[in-house]
């Protein structure tokens, strides 16, 4: 029982480094100011194996991390809440139909990314002064939305051909 606590333990917190540096270490500007980055395929991938706890803790703590590090310091903040809570659909998905990538996690994975695309949209209407101008976010959020969920697809399908689980449980 506490070796699986400890292990949980370590594997949430490099997580929550691998989402830090996922999104930090390729990074693809889009014409708004923001990135297209790694970093939400990390998130969807820890909720997926470790549940929502670790998957909020790296989503939250990783991303902001990566905020802070990366010059964008007043969207910290509300990184921290919005990438927080990008990971609970998939856990909650993942508990509910298994630890199996089907549609039920993959739709739950599109829920996680308009969270994401609705609290910057809403936190760029904020710093821009109206609703109006937040909307020039949408396109490049969708972008790293669809990017996040392919990562996620991909890595999943990657870890499950290895017998990754095991490892975790």
């Amino acid at each position: 029982m506490k070796e699986n606590n400890l292990r949980r333990m370590v594997l949430t917190a490099l997580m929550i480094a691998v989402v830090a540096v996922g999104t930090i270490a390729i990074r693809v500007p889009t014409p708004t100011g923001g990135y297209v980055n790694l970093g939400d395929g990390f998130i969807l991938l820890t909720s997926y194996f470790l549940g929502p706890m670790a998957g909020i803790l790296a989503g939250a703590i990783g991303s902001a991390a990566a905020d802070l590090i990366g010059g964008y310091v007043t969207y910290a903040p509300f990184t921290f809440v919005i990438k927080g809570l990008v990971a609970y659909p998939v856990a909650k998905a993942v508990k509910n139909s298994g630890r199996k990538l089907n549609s039920k996690v993959l739709g739950a994975a599109v829920i996680s990314e308009i969270i994401m695309i609705v609290g910057y949209y809403l936190t760029n209407s904020f710093f821009m002064g109206s609703l109006k101008n937040g909307i020039v976010s949408i396109p490049g959020d969708t972008i790293q939305g669809i990017f996040g969920i392919v990562i996620f697809s991909l890595l999943v399908k990657a870890l499950e051909a290895t017998n990754f689980q095991k490892y975790i449980n």
